[in-house]
């Protein structure tokens, strides 16, 4: 008996054994991570050659991470694929000439991350000058001849000047010539990258002095016709007309100047409002008759707000045959007055709405003592905007004198927060006013 149990027992356990062993040889199944929670980046260099290396390198809470690299092909295009997903920095090493780029992306598992045309600039130039003689131009202007951007320099005591971080490209030099000077021909100049371009020595003339002339009446009426430089109210040019109230201003530098008769006190006569004239190099300029009169003369610019009058002495205009343009502007009564025309093919009368190419506007400047400051910026309403509409009718354009009259008036609607009231103007008046 004993001896059949020790035989039972003992394949009982060789069978455990056998068990065992099979469970110890089964395959052990790996963890993978799943595709769709590995991303992708793409994009496209412009210009292709503007790149020699890009990497990709992960940032996580610990700190910098894995760093990817890989090319572009002869198209720009780059592809980095099975991402983890998390914030990386893209960074394209640029070739000669151009600006690296590092930028920071965001991958996200299962997607692509597109990020299309990635556009590397061009290292800036710089242009550099001299203005001969020193301080015969006030300014210097850098203007892209393709439409681009517009710098400016102010040339130093000696004359020189210099524009840097200009992007490559062909822009032209523009002045503005200092009294009695006159400018160049305006140069062509050739940005290249990384690099100064000279202009050289910019040779300024001295201008030919011009004259004014004309004549007053009656003959006797003015005690003398005076003109002053606007912007230096230190020169000013005195004459006294002969006995027939004619006058000539002779050796006048050119540029603009208002040019007033004042009257002699025994006659008893008004003279007329300042005229603003423009001399030019070596021309004569001539302001016509000076007619004074009995009665005083009136404003060459007046109208009417909400029931308060107002009137300027010297506003300002400009007309443009080829654009077919007159604007008139001026202060009334501390706020800004505008009257503007378009589409002008001569006397007449002309709509403003928000169709037509005309319109009045109305601009009150900030208040300094307003509260809260948000209110405290100047706004503007239009005869264009939402319940405005306004007038214009132009009456004459002298192109001999370079004057123009007509008349004005108009609703004006509120374009912003700070403008919620309309605006009436009524009477409005321009009475051969100079133009330029």
């Amino acid at each position: 008996m004993k001896i059949i149990f020790i035989i039972l027992f003992s394949l009982t356990i060789g069978l455990c054994s056998c068990k065992k062993k099979d469970a110890a040889v089964a395959p052990v199944t790996t963890a993978t991570v799943p595709t769709d929670t590995k991303g992708s980046l793409s994009g496209t260099i412009s210009p292709a050659t503007a790149v020699s290396n890009i990497t990709l390198q992960l940032f996580t809470a610990t700190g910098a991470g894995t760093i990817y690299s890989t090319t572009a092909d002869a198209q720009g295009n780059f592809n980095f694929a099975a991402l983890l997903q998390g914030n990386y920095v893209l960074t394209l090493t640029a070739t000669s000439g151009y600006v690296s780029v590092n930028q920071p992306v965001t991958i996200v598992g299962g997607q692509n991350t597109a990020l299309g045309d990635v556009s590397l600039r061009q290292m800036p130039g710089s242009i550099s000058g001299m203005i001969s003689p020193a301080g015969a131009a006030t300014s210097v202007s850098l203007m892209s001849t393709s439409g681009g951007s517009t710098y400016y320099a102010t040339p130093t005591g000696t004359g020189s000047f210099l524009f840097s971080f200009v992007a490559p490209g062909t822009y032209t030099l523009n002045f503005t010539a200092a009294l009695g000077y006159v400018a160049p021909v305006s140069p062509a100049i050739t940005v290249a990258t990384a690099q100064n371009t000279d202009a050289g020595t910019l040779v300024f003339k001295a201008a030919a002095p011009g004259s004014i002339s004309g004549s007053v009446s009656p003959a006797g009426s003015v005690a003398y016709v005076q003109a002053v430089y606007i912007g230096s109210a230190t020169l000013r040019y005195t004459v006294v007309p002969d006995a027939s109230g004619n006058f000539k201003i002779n050796n006048v530098t050119p540029g603009s100047y208002y040019v007033t008769a004042a009257s002699n006190a025994v006659n008893n006569l008004y003279a007329p409002y300042s005229r603003r004239i423009a001399v030019t190099e070596g021309q004569d300029i001539s302001v016509g008759t000076i007619g004074l009169t009995t009665t005083p003369p009136p404003y060459p610019f007046s109208c009417t707000v909400d029931g308060t009058d107002g009137y300027s002495t010297l506003p300002g205009a400009s007309y443009s045959p080829s654009k077919q343009t007159i604007s008139v502007s001026t202060t009334v009564n501390g706020n800004l007055v505008t009257v503007y025309a378009g589409d002008v093919t001569g006397p007449g009368n002309y709509t403003c709405n928000s169709t037509t190419s005309s319109f009045i506007t109305y601009t009150v400047p900030p208040k300094i003592s307003q509260i809260p400051e948000d209110n405290n910026r100047p706004y503007t309403i239009w005869s264009t905007k939402a319940g405005g509409n306004g007038s214009i009718t132009i009456t004459s354009i002298d192109v001999v004198n370079k004057t123009v009259s007509g008349s004005f008036s108009g609703s004006l609607g509120p374009s912003s927060s700070n403008a919620t009231n309309m605006k009436t103007i009524t009477k409005g008046a321009i009475v051969n006013v100079q133009y330029q």
